[in-house]
Formats: structure tokens, sequence, C-alpha cells
């Protein structure tokens, strides 16, 4: 890499030296296929101010702040790899984002084991003590946590420097130190946490104990095999706690039967034997046998077809729709949209009155590659103020029929599905609109909504630090904690006292409320910052203001859509401040290069979305297959 020729207005040229074997070691890593974007910027802002680059010549060509450049220049000239590689020092560190002086702290801590550029030193273990790391990395139901800092003390040991054990476990530096020196001090149980201050973290080691006696027990409901549902009526925990400990520890329900000759075991083989024996048994019906005999007057048994519908409830849904799948499902939904095969109607509303709720009927049809594909109908009601009486304030239900046939195929809960792809959207416009190495985010609200768009986030960013703020501060801690059981270790979380508060230092911001008004103000805004608002979707309301629609740059779900329902844009078009024009594309058109997405650091970018029918028709497709394979739902016969 060669320093541009002519001159640069800027800061003075950023001296970073390197030796060969730096350089060599940054290269490879540039040109690994698993490193991040993020960690590419990190290591070629630091080539490139060895080799004589201005910050301003490095912000411009990176896409990224000459503030954010010169951070990783100083980190990188006091701590080395250590410092670039490094996202933070400790999310329980006091609430607060790690300045060079921790980092200056933890490299003086950890002396003995640190070289000059990173490397670990006096980690010379003893036979014994390798053969008891050696063993907690392979017990089986050992916590994951715990088993990576015995592989970093083991990496160690063979001689492999911080940096690249950090890359090979995607542990930062700092904490390889860190776990190499308690070890050495500690021993063994210096591997573990210590307690925190506050509310004290859950631990997983005597939960997942629990749960796997519980496994070896017949399932109290008398099943054959037991669900995450019911494990969690008997642990007294949530479905995603249950299903946290689960994926831990690699388990799957299905290869875990109930034990041979338990009385459960015994039960479900006899249902099963006498069911059989009744389908066996029945005398055959002569209409669906003759399908083309006349009824008889008052016989309706003809129009019965003999055909069932699988049936859904909200937790199969939550079980057949994980979050990643959801975000793909998405990514399909708006391709074939901006492609024209999709046929979806604008919904229909009834507002009853005396009442601040809605009812939403959204049909639409989607093409499945060659095949006719899938219709999909969704009746859904809002009503925000079942909020205060304990209340779900979304009710629905998606009915899937197949596009071919016509045949009813599926009827799920509509509130679960509605609340993971409106999670999943968000995601996506994150992933496609949000700076690539942003990791800092704000929800504003607190519900159902809420929650799905910090789970999906968190499936397309690397995500260090979530800040939640609601007028209702129990929904806040209630949120809060379930976020820790559903999303990976190593967030940091901060109940805001105000929506100030949770926007400072964030650069992706997720407004789910059902507010008339805006819920921040402009000017708390950080400059750069993605924001998503899937809150409401009546003309007349907004989350956004409109000093933040103006300075941003705006996408929707659809522009046909947006102009009958998106209040955050129709107000500020009403009144002149923007221009239909001020629009710059769909998601469809980002996917499909017909707009372009952000094309600089500092930009604002602002998705609105309102809710698509073929959003229901994709996922509800993905329910039915997933439900097929797992076996889950009720067969209704119509």
């Amino acid at each position: 890499m060669t320093r541009p020729s002519g001159s640069h207005i800027g800061r003075p040229p950023i001296r970073v030296e390197l030796s060969a074997s730096e350089r060599a070691q940054l290269e490879e890593l540039l040109n690994n296929p698993a490193t991040s974007e993020a960690m590419r910027r990190r290591y070629l802002a630091i080539l490139m101010a060895a080799d004589g680059y201005t910050t301003g010549d490095i912000a411009g060509k990176l896409g990224i702040s000459a503030s954010q450049v010169s951070v990783w220049r100083r980190r990188f000239a006091d701590f080395g790899f250590e410092g670039i590689l490094m996202r933070r020092l400790n999310a329980g560190q006091s609430g607060r984002r790690p300045q060079l002086r921790d980092l200056r702290q933890a490299s003086v801590s950890n002396q003995e084991l640190q070289g000059q550029r990173g490397a670990v030193r006096d980690v010379d273990l003893t036979g014994e003590q390798v053969l008891e790391l050696r063993k907690l990395v392979q017990q089986p139901r050992i916590e994951n946590r715990l088993a990576q800092r015995a592989r970093a003390v083991l990496l160690a040991h063979r001689g492999l420097n911080a940096p690249a054990i950090g890359e090979r476990l995607d542990m930062a530096s700092p904490r390889v130190l860190h776990w190499c020196r308690r070890y050495l001090e500690e021993g063994i149980g210096g591997l573990t946490d210590r307690p925190r201050s506050g509310r004290p973290r859950k631990n997983a080691g005597p939960d997942l104990e629990r749960l796997l006696r519980k496994l070896s027990e017949v399932p109290a409901d008398g099943r054959a095999q037991w669900s995450r549902q019911s494990l969690a009526r008997e642990l007294g925990t949530t479905v995603g706690r249950v299903g946290k400990l689960l994926d831990g520890a690699d388990l799957d329900l299905r290869s875990i039967p109930t034990p041979r000759g338990s009385a459960a075991a015994k039960r479900a083989a006899g249902t099963e034997r006498a069911r059989r024996n009744r389908a066996q048994a029945a005398p055959e019906s002569p209409h669906r046998s003759n399908p083309d005999a006349a009824p008889k007057d008052g016989d309706m048994s003809q129009l019965q077809q003999g055909d069932a519908i699988l049936m859904l409830s909200g937790d199969e849904v939550v079980r057949c729709l994980p979050m990643n799948k959801a975000v793909g499902g998405m990514r399909t939904a708006f391709e074939t949209l901006a492609r024209g095969q999709v046929v979806q109607p604008v919904r229909s509303q009834i507002n009853p009155p005396g009442t601040a709720g809605i009812s939403l009927v959204m049909p639409a049809w989607m093409r499945d590659g060659a095949s006719a594909g899938h219709t999909s109908v969704k009746v859904v009601s809002v009503y925000p103020d079942n909020a205060a009486r304990g209340e779900p304030v979304i009710h629905g239900l998606v009915l899937l029929v197949d596009a071919a046939t016509g045949k009813v195929l599926a009827g799920m809960d509509g509130g679960a599905l509605t609340a993971i792809r409106t999670g999943a959207v968000a995601g996506l416009a994150t992933d496609l609109l949000a700076p690539a190495g942003a990791g800092r985010l704000a929800v504003l609200g607190a519900g159902v909504q809420a929650r799905t768009q910090a789970a999906a986030v968190s499936e397309v960013r690397r995500l260090e630090r979530i800040s939640v703020y609601s007028p209702t501060t129990a929904n806040v801690a209630r949120m809060i904690e379930d976020l820790r059981e559903q999303l990976p270790d190593g967030i940091e979380y901060q109940a805001a006292t105000s929506p100030r508060e949770a926007l400072a230092d964030s650069d992706i911001v997720c407004c789910a409320t059902t507010s008339a008004t805006p819920v921040f103000a402009d000017g708390d805004l950080e400059e750069g910052v993605h924001v998503n608002a899937v809150g409401v979707f009546q003309p007349d309301r907004r989350e956004v203001p409109a000093a933040t629609v103006v300075r941003a740059k705006v996408y929707v779900d659809d522009r046909e859509a947006m102009l009958e329902e998106a209040g955050d844009l129709l107000i500020p078009l009403a009144d002149g401040t923007i221009a239909e024009d001020h629009v710059v594309g769909s998601l469809g058109d980002l996917l499909t290069g017909r707009c372009s997405g952000r094309m600089s650091a500092r930009e604002t970018t602002f998705f609105k979305s309102v809710g698509l029918a073929v959003q229901d028709t994709v996922s509800a497709g993905l329910v039915y297959a997933r439900a097929r394979e797992l076996g889950v739902g009720t067969s209704v016969p119509l």
C-alpha cells in the first residue's frame, strides 16, 4: 500500500510504525474470509496509517469518522492488537463504556502475561493442569463460557499470542490475558465469574443440571416426549430460557425419548394403537368413496372433504420461526415484491366506535419459484388500551392457503407471527442501512414488538449495549430480564430514565410504541445513526420528529402503503416540510440495486414500516414447513 499522491487538507499524518511480522499478521487477517467487515476496516485503518495516510484520507476511504480513526490509532499505539480487537472491557463495569485509562489499567495488571504486541507469557502448565483444563473443555454439561476460558489458557500454553487466541475463540485480547492471569493465580476456580454488584446474574450451571435431571424423568403431561413448553412449566422459567439452555448444551429434544417402559411411553403407545384400531374399524363413508354422489335433503356430510388444518399456538409459532430464519424470509419477501411476483391489496381497516382499537384484514399471494406459492389472510386487532388491563395489545389469526389447490393448510397465532416478522423487517433494514460497526442499540418501548426489534437487530449486528426506555419502568425491567435470557451473553443492558438517556451514544434506534406524537427530540439523536420506526401505522400518528425525517435518508417497506398509512411521513408531507421524492426507496429497491443505501458514516438513515401482508405470507410458509418437520401443532378436521 503506497501513500496517495498529491496533498490532502486534513489532520497531520498518523504515525504508526509496524514491524514486518505485524504487517504480515494484519494482511493475513485482512485476507481471512472469516474476518468481519467491521474488523477489516480497523485493520485497513492501521495499515493506511502506517503508510502515511492522513486521518481524513482514511476516514473518507473507509466511510468512517475521523474520530474513530484516531481512536484506533491511539489504541494500537498503546496496546497493539489488543487495543483494536477489544470491543469493551467488561459489560458490567459501572454501566459505562471503557475509556483509554481502563485499557491502560488492563495492560498494567497483565504485565506478567503481556509482551509488547500481545504475546502471552509465563503460561507454563504442568501435565496435571493441562489434564484438568482438557477435562473442563470436554465435559458435556459444562457451561460454554467456562469451556472457552479453559481453551484460551490451553492455547496460551501452546504459545499462541492474545490476538490469535482472541480471533480463534471470538474473545477480546484483554479478556484472554485476564483469564490466563486468573488461572495462574487461582487455578480452576479463577475461571468462574465473581459476584457483581447489583442484581445477581443468572448462572446456567444449576439451571442446566435441573434441566438434565428433568429430561431423565417422565413428562408430567403424560406425553412420550418433553416439549420446551412443558419443561418451562416444570422448571418455573420461560420457554426462551429453556431454549437457551438446550442450545447451549447442544441438546435436541427430538433425540431424547422418554425412558423405555415408562408409564408415559406406554400410554402414548396405547393411544396410538387405539387410534389405528378406530381408523380400521370405522365404516367408510359412502360420500368419501363417491364424491360425485348427490347429497340427500338436509345431509351436509358431503360438503366435508376430509381435509384437516394444522393449528399452531403462539409458542409453537415462536418455536418454528427463529429470528435468523425470519430475517432471511423478509429478504425473500422484499426481493419477490420488487420483482412483481406478489399480489397484495391495500389492507382493510375497521375502527369499532367507542374503542381505541383497530382491526385489519390483510390478504396477499406470493409466488414461490416455479410453484404457485401461497396465499395468506391475516385478521389482526391492535388495541393499545389492553396493556392497562394486562391483556395482549395484539390479537390475530393467520390462515395459510395452498395457491395451487386453494386448500387451507394452516391457521396460526397472528399476534406471535406479527411480532416476529415485524422485528425481522427492522433487522433486515438495520442490516442494509446501519453502520457496519454499529453495536449500541436504543429501544423506545418495552412491549412485545420492542423485544423482537432487539432480537432481530442482534442477529445482524454484534451488540455491545442495549438501552431501553418506557414510561412504565416495570415493563423495562421485565424486557431486560427476558433479553438477558434470549440474547447472546456479553451485552450490557441499561434501563434508561428518559428517551434522551437511551439515545445517548447509540448508533441504532428502534421505536416500537403506540404514541401519537414523537417519542424523542431530534437534538438528542447522534450523527450517523440508523432509526427504525415500526410502532404506529395510522396517518395521524407518528413516533419520529419531522426534523429527523428532514435530515435523514428515508426508506420505507412500500411506497403505496406509505402514502396511505405512514403518519411519520404523511404529516411532514402534508405541511410541506418534505416532498414525496424525499423518500429514497423501499427495501426491495435496496435489495435489487434500484436505489443507493448509506454512503458515509455521517449519514442518518430512517426506515419507516407500516407492515405488509406479504410479510405474513412468507412467515406463515416458513412456520408451516418447520412445523411439519418437527411434528408440532394440532391437526383439526374440517
